[in-house]
């Protein structure tokens, strides 16, 4: 039972992250280069998709 809550719990933080990093990641023009929003992006929607998989398996 514990073990689900930390799951669910994970799953949210994972999702909030991955949003953060998609929508809200630095632009390039601002302090990086050109390659780390790509970057960004992907970590983003690679923890969302596992954000999304813990919180509903």
């Amino acid at each position: 039972m514990i073990e689900m809550i930390i799951n669910k719990i994970i799953g949210i933080l994972l999702i909030l992250f991955g949003l953060f990093m998609v929508l809200k990641f630095p632009q390039p023009s601002e302090y990086q280069p050109k390659g780390f929003s790509l970057l960004g992006i992907l970590v983003g929607i690679i923890s969302l998709g596992v954000g999304v998989y813990l919180l509903f398996s």
